[in-house]
């Protein structure tokens, strides 16, 4: 029996299933397996076969998806922000579509590659909240054999210097110097250290509780 759009039909026996949309014949209910088919749906000739409209309800696996877009071209249809998602838990960011997240760092920040959103390690604002050996910063050895930061380090009481950290590791070997103004304010001025510890290099901070380590890095 042919279903036709917006007939409608109706059971008496409440037992009985009319239509089932696991089966993907329900206008504006449709399962597939990637974001590509998803994607794909309609195609080009999405006005003849009428696939596309506007709160559709596509299941990628198991992950539900509602189209939110009042035009059905291509160029919107294809646009992951004209689609909601509807999944129920997002335990992390990379819990979401447009985010990857890969080898983070304390510090990392958020960046759109213009594709999706990245973490990235160029710009660091920490809190510092311990006194000793605090981690500013840590990444795989395997990744980056040096790395410069572009740094100030502000207190609310103030305490205040600016400078460049500049690292360098191999063969398990590592050094750094830090060239910088001198510390305004009294106190213990902070100072880094750096070490290699289960293939992290680590930067950690001493006398430096209440500063905000603000800073630009470049890891090579």
């Amino acid at each position: 029996m042919a279903i036709k759009f917006p007939d409608s039909i109706t059971q008496n026996n409440a037992n009985y299933i009319t239509v089932s949309a696991i089966d993907g014949d329900v206008q504006g209910i449709y399962f597939v397996d990637t974001l590509a088919e998803r994607d794909a749906i309609g195609g080009a000739d999405f006005v003849l076969d009428n696939h596309r409209v506007t709160g559709a309800v596509v299941y990628v696996g198991t992950k539900p998806y509602i189209y939110t877009a009042a035009s059905i071209a291509d160029v919107d249809w294809t646009n992951i922000a004209n689609w909601e998602s509807g999944s129920a838990s997002l335990a992390s960011l990379n819990d979401i579509d447009d985010v990857t997240i890969t080898s983070v760092g304390v510090g990392n920040t958020l960046v759109y590659d213009g594709t999706e959103w990245v973490n990235y390690a160029s710009g660091s604002i920490v809190p510092i909240l311990g006194n000793s050996a605090y981690l500013l910063d840590q990444f795989p050895t395997t990744d980056y054999n040096g790395a410069v930061y572009d740094y100030v380090l502000v207190n609310t009481t103030g305490g205040a210097r600016c400078g460049q950290l500049m690292l360098v590791h191999t063969g398990g070997n590592i050094t750094m110097t830090d060239v910088s103004t001198t510390t305004l304010g009294a106190g213990t001025p902070p100072e880094f250290t750096v070490s290699i510890a289960t293939g992290n290099v680590e930067v950690r901070i001493d006398n430096g509780f209440g500063y905000t380590f603000k800073a630009n890095v470049t890891k090579l």
